[in-house]
């Protein structure tokens, strides 16, 4: 899925208009922000965050949000 400005937002597999799956978030730069598991559109499962172009953390995220010990 692309914005506005033909950058791409989201990548991976779309089920009933949603990211199911693995798949990979970007910020409206390019930037990558998240890849991993996708539930209806959102960040859950194993997956790592990244910010700044550095991983940030690695491990479960339960809708959206880490879950667990994880790695930083």
């Amino acid at each position: 899925m692309y914005n506005k400005n033909n950058v791409l937002v989201l990548d991976g597999i779309f089920q009933k208009g949603a990211l199911n799956g693995i798949g990979k978030l970007f910020n409206e730069k390019g930037n990558l922000l998240y890849e991993g598991m996708f539930k209806n559109g959102k960040a859950d499962g194993e997956g790592t965050l990244y910010q700044n172009n550095n991983t940030k953390y690695v491990g479960t995220l339960v809708n959206e949000k880490p879950h667990g010990k994880g790695k930083t």
